[in-house]
Parts: C-alpha cells; sequence; structure tokens
C-alpha cells in the first residue's frame, strides 16, 4: 500500500496491489489499483427565490456546473451560473455569476 498525489489536486491517492488469477495462461498476474481519497464537503448556495429548475452539467474542461433558474417578481426568470472553479487550491472554488433576467 503506498499513499501518493497523482494528479496534483492536493488530495492523497491509495494504490494497492494483488495478486488476481493471471489472463494469458499464467500462474497469476498483478492488479494494482488506485483510489483517491474523497474530501466531502457541504455547500450552500443562497438564492433570492425558491428555484424553478436546476440544471446540471460539466464544462469542456471537465468541472461542474449548476444553472439554476429562479422566478422574478414580474412573471419572468432570472438565470444564474454557479461553476466549479480550479484556482490553484487542491478544492478548487464555487464561483456564482447572474447571466441574464426577466426570462420568459
Amino acid at each position: 500500500m503506498a499513499q501518493l498525489d497523482t494528479d496534483g489536486d492536493g488530495l492523497e491517492e491509495m494504490a494497492s496491489s494483488r495478486r488476481v488469477a493471471a489472463l494469458d495462461g499464467g500462474t497469476h498476474s498483478l492488479s494494482i489499483e488506485i483510489r483517491e481519497r474523497v474530501d466531502w464537503q457541504s455547500l450552500s448556495f443562497p438564492t433570492q427565490a425558491l428555484p424553478v429548475d436546476i440544471m446540471l452539467s460539466t464544462a469542456l474542461r471537465g468541472e461542474t456546473a449548476i444553472h439554476v433558474v429562479t422566478p422574478d417578481e414580474a412573471g419572468g426568470h432570472h438565470l444564474h451560473l454557479i461553476e466549479h472553479t480550479l484556482d490553484g487550491t487542491p478544492g478548487g472554488q464555487w464561483v456564482t455569476s447572474y447571466i441574464a433576467g426577466g426570462l420568459t
């Protein structure tokens, strides 16, 4: 068993090896498993009103994006983008942007 940070995200991976049945007719082969220790966190994204729609997506760079639609007082809707950005820290940060308002 070894602990290392192979992808540079600040979270340690654990590598372990075990002997398994051979795939090519030999007596045995070696299986190496690498698992990342997950740093769970609880996040809160306050909005002015209860969302009417939430859409999850993945940005082209592989990070999570959340589109939140909230109602406005005139009967339209506001669109907000909450996205996870890598800022050089191990966990990155969440950034909220107001995209548009008055949408019907």
